[in-house]
């Protein structure tokens, strides 16, 4: 895929690396072949939209993916416009930290996008998203964000999970 391509070379990024799925609501990524078990979704009702992406077994032979519903009124109303999902990474060189405004897009990236978007400045305490994979049937912290893993294991508590 030559977008995908792009950005990798954008971020100097590793082609292995998935991006990950933002939506505005869980059914669509249900609709590309998310598994969802009733303690998954608890999860999502409980945090999302927030800072929190979501790593789940596919059932379409894609292995796992990836997803968030972000606290960002334009992310919102986007994905809702195009009915399906975006595929997403944060801007940045990988491994760093994020642009949080336009302007920074400039200066964190090797070569700029075709395209950039001004839809404010994103609120953030400069912490990327937890990371939760819940593809091998437990749950598994990939990256320690703004929700801590104990917050959703006491969700998960409530369930045979």
């Amino acid at each position: 895929n030559v977008a995908k391509r792009r950005i990798e070379e954008m971020k100097d990024r590793k082609t292995e690396k998935h991006m990950q799925l933002l939506t505005n609501n869980l059914e669509k990524i249900i609709r590309m072949g998310a598994i969802i078990t009733p303690a998954i979704k608890a999860v999502v009702e409980k945090f999302c939209p927030g800072p929190l992406t979501i790593v789940v077994q596919s059932s379409n032979g894609m292995g796992t993916m990836g997803f968030r519903i972000p606290k960002h009124n334009f992310v919102i109303e986007l994905t809702s416009r195009l009915g399906e999902p975006l595929a997403a990474t944060s801007a940045n060189i990988s491994g760093e930290k994020p642009a949080l405004s336009v302007t920074e897009v400039f200066d964190k990236l090797i070569f700029p996008p075709d395209l950039v978007i001004d839809a404010g400045e994103i609120c953030s305490d400069g912490r990327a998203s937890t990371v939760a994979d819940f593809s091998t049937g437990r749950l598994k912290i990939l990256r320690e964000g703004p929700i801590r893993e104990t917050e959703i294991l006491e969700i998960l508590n409530q369930y045979s999970y």
